[in-house]
C-alpha cells in the first residue's frame, strides 16, 4: 500500500480549501459531517465526490480514522484522482497507476481504500462513503457491505446518489432506506436539485429522529 506523507504545507492546504472551497450544499454537508448517518439525493454533477474525498482526507488527517470509498469498480480510479491532487510529489504516480490503486496509507496511520461490490474487506472497518449506490451494479451488495464496515457505532456513514427511473437502486432503497432512516437508525437528510444549483441553496435539509 502507497504511504502518502503528510507535512505541514499539505495539511494547511486541505484545511484552507475544506474551510474556503466550498459550495453552499457543500459547506451544509460538512456542518452535519458529526452525524452518523447521513442519505443525499443530488443531482449529477455537484462536486460530490470531490466534496467527500476533502472532507475524508481532512478528518483522516485530524484523527487518524480509516475511511472507504464505494462505488462500481470502474469509477474507484476517480477518487484515487482526487485525493491525489494533495500530494503534488506523488500526484503523477497516483494519477498513472490510478486504476491499480486500492487503497493508501497516510504517514499519520490513517487508511483510504477504495472498494467495490466484490472487494474483499474482511476484519476491515472505517467511515464509509457510498458514491452513486443507485448505479451499482449490485446496489443491494453494495450497501451492505458499507453497513458491514461501518457495524460499529463509532463510524459515520455517508450515502450519496442521484436517482431516475432507470436506475437499479429502488430495491436497496426500500430494504435499506425506508422512511429516509438506515436500518432504522436515525439520520440526515438531504436533496440537492438543479434548481438550488443554480441558486445557491439546499431545497431540503432535515435530521430524522
Amino acid at each position: 500500500m502507497i504511504t502518502l506523507k503528510l507535512t505541514p504545507e499539505i495539511i494547511n492546504n486541505i484545511n484552507r480549501k475544506f474551510v474556503l472551497d466550498l459550495f453552499v450544499w457543500q459547506k451544509r454537508w460538512k456542518a452535519n459531517q458529526h452525524h452518523r448517518n447521513r442519505f443525499l439525493h443530488k443531482c449529477r454533477q455537484i462536486g460530490a465526490d470531490h466534496y467527500f474525498v476533502l472532507e475524508a482526507l481532512s478528518d483522516a488527517c485530524r484523527t487518524g480514522r480509516n475511511k472507504f470509498f464505494l462505488s462500481n469498480k470502474e469509477f474507484l480510479p476517480f477518487f484515487v484522482c482526487y485525493l491525489a491532487q494533495y500530494f503534488p510529489k506523488q500526484q503523477a504516480d497516483l494519477t498513472e497507476n490510478a486504476e491499480d490503486i486500492h487503497g493508501v496509507r497516510l504517514s499519520n496511520g490513517a487508511e483510504i481504500r477504495f472498494v467495490h461490490e466484490n472487494s474483499y474487506v474482511a476484519t476491515l472497518s472505517g467511515d464509509v462513503y457510498v458514491s452513486e449506490w443507485a448505479f451499482s451494479d449490485n446496489p443491494i451488495r453494495l450497501v451492505q457491505l458499507a453497513l458491514s464496515l461501518s457495524m460499529h457505532d463509532t463510524w459515520h456513514r455517508t450515502f450519496y446518489s442521484s436517482r431516475c427511473s432507470g436506475d437499479n437502486g429502488e430495491e436497496a432503497y426500500k430494504r435499506f432506506f425506508a422512511l429516509n432512516r438506515i436500518k432504522g437508525e436515525s439520520v440526515f437528510f438531504d436533496t440537492v436539485t438543479l434548481f438550488d444549483v443554480d441558486k445557491g441553496f439546499l431545497n431540503e435539509e432535515r435530521i430524522i429522529e
